[in-house]
């Protein structure tokens, strides 16, 4: 998702449920733009950060890095997503 935003591409919601959907990693026929932003949300609320940090602080060049809030820079990214229909 981050490299979609920072390239400034818009992704496209028949495609994504498409792969979704293959993947059975959504079950439905298709996909609307709110529930699409939902799926990185539910799933950073449901993540123990501090678990999350232990597990890629050992490929981090500078560890500091890690202290900006995971939460906030994923709320940010899916604010900023374009969404092609």
């Amino acid at each position: 998702m981050e490299l979609y935003i920072k390239n400034g591409v818009a992704l496209n919601l028949e495609y994504f449920c498409q792969r979704a959907t293959d993947s059975r990693d959504w079950s439905e026929t298709s996909i609307t733009k709110n529930q699409l932003l939902e799926l990185p949300l539910a799933k950073i609320n449901s993540t123990k950060i501090e678990n999350a940090k232990e597990d890629v602080i050992r490929f981090v060049q500078n560890p500091s890095e890690l202290d900006t809030c995971f939460r906030d820079h994923i709320n940010m990214l899916v604010e900023n997503l374009k969404v092609d229909k």
